[in-house]
């Protein structure tokens, strides 16, 4: 037998009840899910992952077996089956809910906007309901509007109250716990009085997510739990053997430096019959020293392509036969931007998605689609005022509502509604027309260019099409180029590219000051992307501003890079 089954047999051949698989990247976790769950002989079972990325994978190789949803949708769910206290089952789901409830505390109250939000998220995760919390439910019921940690919040307290709503299911997989926040471990705890069998994976070297409060430490105290039988899956076959030299390399670094405390030791290997012919093709890690990066000297963006432009077509298949990006770019969002702009003017032959272009960029967008659904949507109007109007009419408005007896249509000066109203039967009828070919100027003026696509994809995400996640927002009927897909640090969970290219590595950029935990982890995480080759790109000015490499660049063993300059000298081989 290999030595890869004998670690996955251990596992889909336990008793254990209660079983936690630690894993690093690309160890094959779906794949053991689905023979835990083929096992099981049922498909009352349920898996769930915060990685709206992996959904889609997830849903293809599982969901004869369970029912797949990322975490807040499952939540949301059970708030549609149940309701809670104050909202009703057609309730709208908007992200930056928080942020706008927040809006409405400083202009009724004269409070610090991010004061208000923190102080909000912050009661979430304490589980008590104070004047902040109590407040953001009031006006979140007002909107019939959950988001992230209040439909968490919710659905406990529904469960709670109700114990008979909470579901049986036969087996219960949770993905990425490294991820779970206090609010949500709580949920779990309340999940589990009703299923017997609890797998749960995850790998604190890949905690990225304490902007929303995560913590490696439910993980680690599920490692050391009696009541938790403890797997491991070691062997990576995604990444080349350098990736993992340079995996350990960090990872020693920094446990030397004391900056891992606590972290669960574990086995990390490349699987030699995965990625023996990979790891020989591609036995370096590409250190660009790149010269300079503005808009008049693209550097980053002419050497991706230059580097694509060489792949060999066995590569390039593979890529668009495994529907992984063919380029995975992983970097800050003012990085990515000048990238994104770079690369559509130097070619036209890939296919480009910046994950960082959400919904949250284009909020009238997302307000006309409530609309459309609803017109006396509250959520809607709220949205449009937030973004079209003068604070004075504003005020006055969120007033007029304060205690939340007139909706908000009913408050809007008339001239101000009818525009709107205009808009959007413009837009629905442009919409429901099966021939339409162009965009209308005046739509383009009050809703920007690619209107209709941005519409079109508002209304195939979450509670606006009736589905639970957020996976339908990919890019529709993608011609069949490669793609090319640019994300953040923490945005590159779940996903993985061929030709993987980290910029931003430069001190006071990545890390910031000195390295937090976090950051380690998002290196990692950035590093375990490559299922090819990858670029570790440093600028020594960007946009006009001086660089000094980072220090993470270190920390990898100098045996495992091959040093590139890139500047002009660099192009002229490719004249």
């Amino acid at each position: 037998m290999e030595e890869r089954e004998h670690y996955t047999d251990l596992i889909v051949n336990s008793n254990d009840a209660k079983k936690l698989v630690v894993a690093g990247a690309g160890t094959g976790k779906s794949f053991t899910f689905k023979r835990v769950l083929s096992k099981v002989q049922s498909n009352n079972n349920l898996i769930l992952t915060f990685i709206n990325n992996l959904i889609r994978d997830l849903k293809n190789d599982l969901g004869a077996y369970a029912e797949v949803r990322t975490f807040h949708s499952f939540c949301r769910k059970i708030l549609h089956e149940h309701c809670g206290d104050g909202i009703n089952s057609k309730f709208e789901y908007y992200p930056d809910l928080i942020d706008l409830i927040a809006e409405d505390v400083t202009l009724l109250n004269g409070t610090i906007r991010s004061d208000i939000v923190q102080l909000i998220k912050k009661s979430f995760q304490l589980l008590e309901e104070d004047n902040n919390l109590t407040f953001f439910l009031e006006r979140a019921n007002y909107y019939n509007a959950v988001s992230f940690d209040d439909s968490v919040y919710r659905a406990i307290q529904v469960l709670n109250k109700n114990k008979e709503y909470i579901p049986s299911y036969d087996t219960i997989i949770i993905d990425e716990y490294q991820d779970f926040n206090a609010l949500e471990a709580e949920l779990l705890e309340l999940l589990s009085t009703k299923c017997k069998n609890i797998l749960i994976a995850g790998d604190d070297d890949q905690s990225v997510y304490s902007f929303k409060h995560a913590t490696p430490e439910y993980i680690r105290e599920k490692y050391k739990d009696p009541k938790f039988t403890n797997f491991e899956l070691p062997y990576c076959s995604r990444c080349c053997k350098v990736i993992v030299d340079a995996v350990h390399n960090v990872i020693n670094y920094a446990s030397d430096k004391n900056l891992l405390p606590d972290r669960i030791s574990k086995i990390y290997t490349y699987h030699t019959q995965s990625k023996d012919n990979d790891s020989q093709k591609y036995p370096l890690i590409q250190k660009a020293n790149v010269s300079v990066n503005r808009k008049t000297s693209p550097f980053f963006a002419r050497y991706i392509v230059s580097i694509l432009e060489k792949l060999d077509e066995e590569e390039i298949n593979e890529a668009k036969e495994n529907n992984y990006p063919l380029a995975l770019i992983i970097g800050p969002s003012h990085y990515l931007r000048q990238i994104e702009e770079s690369l559509k003017s130097l070619t036209k032959n890939y296919c480009i998605q910046n994950t960082t272009n959400k919904e949250s960029k284009f909020p009238l967008i997302s307000a006309v689609a409530h609309l459309y659904k609803n017109i006396q949507s509250n959520l809607g109007w709220r949205i449009i005022l937030q973004e079209n109007c003068d604070k004075n009419l504003l005020n006055n408005i969120l007033h007029k509502t304060k205690d939340k007896k007139y909706p908000i249509i009913d408050c809007l000066p008339t001239d101000f509604k009818n525009l709107w109203l205009e808009i959007l039967e413009k837009l629905k009828k442009e919409f429901e027309d099966k021939n339409f070919s162009s965009e209308t100027p005046s739509l383009i003026e009050k809703l920007g260019e690619n209107y209709m696509s941005k519409f079109t994809s508002s209304l195939q995400r979450d509670e606006l099409s009736g589905l639970g996640d957020s996976m339908e927002t990919e890019i529709l009927n993608k011609p069949n180029l490669s793609e090319i897909k640019l994300t953040t640090y923490s945005g590159s969970k779940g996903l993985s590219g061929g030709q993987v290219f980290i910029v931003g590595l430069e001190e006071e950029e990545f890390p910031r000051q000195n390295p937090t935990f976090d950051e380690i982890c998002q290196f990692i995480v950035s590093l375990t992307r490559t299922r090819k080759q990858c670029h570790l790109m440093t600028v020594n000015n960007f946009s006009g501003k001086w660089k000094k490499e980072s220090q993470f660049i270190k920390w990898i063993d100098s045996k495992n890079l091959n040093n590139i300059n890139v500047n002009k000298d660099y192009f002229k081989q490719f004249k």
